[in-house]
């Protein structure tokens, strides 16, 4: 049963411009369950800090 594992669609936002510097999908397993203190996330070879709300 575990053929298709739940994936969600990532992006990852420059701050000041608003860009979109890369978008992914995720499985859902892989990602913290909340994002409410400053995340760091290494992806595609860079390194990014995901702010805390």
């Amino acid at each position: 049963m575990g053929w298709f594992r739940r994936r969600i669609e990532v992006r990852f936002v420059d701050g000041r411009s608003g860009a979109v510097l890369a978008v992914s999908r995720v499985p859902v397993d892989q990602l913290p369950d909340d994002f409410a203190l400053d995340t760091q996330l290494h992806f595609a070879g860079q390194h990014f800090v995901v702010l805390g709300r």
